[in-house]
């Protein structure tokens, strides 16, 4: 199988008729004008799409920003309630201290079956 060279598909261009190379050059210009108006475009939407980027990261830092808020609020009223003769004693018999004079009283956990 031969390949065609440009010359032989130049040849075969300018033996068409007049009014199908203008159709053909025609068609030709549109592609390229099509190719050239795409990349315009595309570069027209790109700092459009970073911004859209940029309002996303935003909204999720700000909400990442409220729950640690959230849960520095709750962190810092467990820590006034630890600061407390309540608080303390109460994480106190939580790990099995016992006033003076009182008795510990362990009751087993019944086991599941």
């Amino acid at each position: 199988m031969r390949r065609k060279s440009g010359a032989n598909v130049r040849r075969r261009f300018l033996g068409l008729s007049r009014t199908t190379r203008q159709v053909v050059t025609v068609i030709a210009l549109i592609a390229i004008a099509f190719a050239i108006g795409s990349w315009f475009v595309g570069k027209l939407l790109r700092p459009i799409n970073l911004v859209s980027n940029e309002e996303r990261e935003r909204d999720r830092v700000v909400a990442e920003y409220k729950a640690l808020c959230r849960e520095n609020a709750q962190l810092r009223r467990q820590l006034h309630d630890l600061q407390t003769r309540r608080g303390i004693e109460r994480e106190a018999r939580k790990l099995g201290f016992v006033m003076p004079g009182e008795t510990a009283v362990v009751v087993p956990e019944e086991s599941k079956r």
